[in-house]
């Protein structure tokens, strides 16, 4: 988000600040999360890496010896099956990723609390988007309005004291509490 977007809005510099201190609190978390990801993924293709290279030099020297033609075939197959579920677990991260957006977005106050109420079997990642998602918060959003940011009917307010209240019978502040004392 740009504070320059928000100040063609006609925001405050007080409130672009307030705006993008909320902004930063929201998306801090997730950039680190991705951070995180990111170096235990290059972690991850570090080792598969290094485990080619081995398979390719054991290889190379096993010319002609079938029990370590049987251990390189096993080392390729264990390789594999580790580069299965490095994909298979990183499949898994965006899709929580991908949810953890969404909640947000959806003005969730607590993730964590909402996606449990959540049936995210149910939920696919297809194409980079999310499938099953949307129904299952609009129901909870009806359900359990609580868990959601909810929209603030009493902007616009603005009492200042020693002014007749707007929305009262127009004494002001002074004059009632001297009637409530009997003055």
């Amino acid at each position: 988000m740009k504070r320059d977007f928000l100040k063609e809005q006609g925001l405050s510099d007080e409130q672009i600040n307030a705006v993008m201190a909320q902004y930063g609190q929201e998306v801090n978390p997730l950039q680190d999360q991705i951070h995180n990801l990111t170096a235990e993924r290059d972690g991850y293709v570090k080792q598969l890496g290094e485990r080619d290279n081995q398979l390719k030099d054991l290889s190379a020297k096993a010319k002609g010896n079938e029990e370590l033609r049987a251990t390189i075939d096993e080392l390729k197959k264990s390789a594999q099956e580790a580069e299965t579920n490095y994909h298979n677990e990183l499949a898994k991260q965006q899709k929580f990723f991908a949810i953890d957006k969404a909640l947000t977005g959806a003005g969730a106050l607590n993730n964590k609390a909402v996606s449990a109420l959540l049936d995210l079997d149910k939920v696919e990642m297809k194409d980079g988007s999310l499938t099953g998602l949307d129904e299952q918060l609009t129901a909870l959003q009806e359900s359990d309005s609580y868990l959601f940011k909810q929209e603030d009917s009493q902007k616009g307010i603005h009492i200042t004291p020693g002014q007749p209240n707007p929305e009262g019978d127009g004494n002001n502040a002074k004059d009632a509490f001297a009637s409530a004392l009997g003055l």
